[in-house]
């Protein structure tokens, strides 16, 4: 496995939360979204927000 980082490593001890705490809160987060049909595809999206940002000079 990675050696962790050392912000990792205090994050973590911060906080409390293990790598496998994490997985687990992920997974549970990633099953929610598909149970409720997961995101939809915004074929559209890319080219109105690049529009937006060309307008905003960005």
């Amino acid at each position: 496995m990675k050696q962790k980082d050392e912000i990792t490593e205090l994050l973590q001890r911060l906080y409390g939360f293990s790598d496998d705490q994490l997985l687990k809160d992920f997974k549970e987060a990633e099953a929610e979204v598909e149970a409720e049909g997961g995101p939809t595809p915004d074929p559209e999206g890319f080219a109105r927000l690049w529009e937006k940002m060309r307008e905003q000079g960005l």
